[in-house]
C-alpha cells in the first residue's frame, strides 16, 4: 500500500474530520444553498445564500467586468476558395459547401449569437467584409484569403481587447446551445482558454513508418502541429512544447490576449513559414502541407510569450461536430438526414454542451425541425 502514501499531506480538514470522529463531537451537514460551492463544473444552478466561489470568478456575482462575443463571417466568392478536400460522403469543396451553409443560415447563426449574447449580459458585435477588413488584406498577398481571414480574426481579438475586459470569439458555425455563461463558470481572466490537443492526442509518432505513410492536407491538425515544431525550431524555442489549438472558440482576458502579443513581428514570422515551405529538414511530404494558418501562429506564440492557457472542455465549451462516415447510397437525402438528426439528438444528450461547433458544416441539425 506504499501507494496511498502519494495522496497523504497535511491539511486542515482531514485533522478537522479526525477530531470530530474521535471524539465523537456531534455536527450537521450544510444544505447546499448555505454552502454553495462554486467551481467550473457548476453550469446553470441558482446562487444559494452563501457562495463560495472555488472557481475565483467573483466578477461574476459583482458583475463589474465588460464582456463582448463577436463572430466573423466573410464569404470568399468562388475564384478565391482554397482547395481543401470534401467533406466524408460529399462531393462539393469543403469551401463551397462552406459558402453555401454559411449563406442558408446566415440570419439564424447571427441571431443565435445575439440570444446568447444577451442572455449573459455580453455585447455582441459581428464583423463582415468592410473597409477595415480590405485594408488587412492588403498586407498578406502571399497567403490565401481563407488564411488571411482566419488571421484576421485574431487580429479582431486583439482590437475588442482594447476596449472589453473579457472576450469570446466565436466561429460563425457555432451554435449556442443554452444559456450558461462561460466567463462565470471557468477561469477566462488568469488563463486564455482555447481547445488543444498534444501530439500524444493527435496520434504522432517519431518513427520512420509514420514519416513514410504520413499524407495530410494544410488544414490537418498533425500538419499545423508540425508546422508550428518547425517554427518553433527555427526560432530556438522549446519545439517539444507545442500543441495544436483549434482557434473557433477563444475566450480570454484583455490582460491574456495582450500577452499573446499575436501580430509582434509577424511579418518576420510569415517570411520564416514561406522559407519553411520550401526549405527545412522536416520530410517532404510533411514540408508540402505547411502553410500559413493561424493556429500555427497562435501555438507558435503562446510558448514564445509564455502564455497561461488551458483547454476548453470539448464536452462543455468546445463540442465539435463531424460529418462522420457516409451513409449508405441507397439511402434517400430524407433518410440521412434523419439518420443524422437522430445521432445529434443522442450526442446532445449524453454530452449536453453549451458551445457547439459544426466542423461538419451540418447546421440544418441545429436548426431544422
Amino acid at each position: 500500500m506504499t501507494w496511498i502514501k502519494h495522496f497523504f499531506y497535511p491539511n486542515n480538514e482531514s485533522i478537522f474530520s479526525y477530531i470530530l470522529e474521535k471524539h465523537n463531537i456531534p455536527y450537521q451537514l450544510l444544505d447546499d444553498e448555505w454552502h454553495d460551492i462554486r467551481d467550473d463544473k457548476v453550469i446553470d444552478r441558482p446562487y444559494g445564500k452563501v457562495i463560495h466561489f472555488i472557481n475565483k470568478q467573483f466578477h461574476a456575482f459583482f458583475n463589474d467586468k465588460s464582456k463582448v462575443i463577436y463572430s466573423l463571417y466573410i464569404r470568399i466568392e468562388d475564384e478565391n476558395l482554397d482547395d481543401a478536400g470534401t467533406y466524408v460522403g460529399d462531393t462539393a469543396s469543403k469551401g463551397k459547401r462552406t459558402q453555401e451553409k454559411m449563406d442558408k443560415y446566415y440570419d439564424q447563426l447571427i441571431e443565435n449569437k445575439e440570444q446568447y449574447a444577451k442572455s449573459i449580459g455580453a455585447t455582441f458585435v459581428m464583423f463582415e467584409r468592410d473597409e477595415m477588413y480590405e485594408n488587412f488584406l492588403k498586407k498578406y498577398p502571399q497567403m490565401s484569403e481563407y488564411d488571411a481571414v482566419n488571421i484576421y480574426k485574431i487580429f479582431i481579438l486583439e482590437y475588442l481587447a482594447e476596449s472589453y475586459d473579457l472576450v469570446l470569439y466565436l466561429d460563425f458555425d457555432v451554435f449556442c446551445r443554452k444559456p450558461a455563461d462561460i466567463f462565470n463558470i471557468i477561469d477566462c481572466s488568469t488563463f486564455l482558454r482555447c481547445q488543444n490537443s498534444s501530439a500524444l492526442e493527435l496520434g504522432i509518432k517519431n518513427t520512420l513508418e509514420y514519416y513514410a505513410q504520413y499524407d495530410k492536407d494544410f488544414r490537418n491538425p498533425e500538419s499545423k502541429y508540425w508546422n508550428s515544431h518547425a517554427l518553433l525550431a527555427e526560432h530556438d524555442l522549446d519545439s517539444g512544447a507545442t500543441c495544436v489549438f483549434n482557434t473557433g472558440i477563444i475566450a480570454a482576458s484583455s490582460s491574456c490576449i495582450k500577452q499573446l502579443d499575436f501580430f509582434s513581428n509577424l511579418d518576420e514570422i510569415l517570411e520564416d513559414m514561406t522559407e519553411l515551405k520550401e526549405n527545412s529538414i522536416y520530410p517532404e511530404n510533411i514540408q508540402k502541407a505547411f502553410g500559413y494558418d493561424n493556429e500555427t501562429i497562435f501555438a507558435f506564440k503562446i510558448v514564445a510569450n509564455n502564455v497561461r492557457h488551458k483547454n476548453l472542455d470539448e464536452k462543455v465549451w468546445h463540442f465539435k461536430h463531424y460529418s462522420g462516415k457516409a451513409s449508405s447510397s441507397r439511402l434517400s437525402d430524407k433518410e440521412k438526414h434523419s439518420i443524422r438528426k437522430e445521432n445529434y439528438k443522442s450526442a446532445m444528450a449524453i454530452t449536453n454542451p453549451v458551445l457547439v461547433h459544426f466542423i461538419s458544416k451540418q447546421l440544418e441539425l441545429a436548426f431544422d425541425e
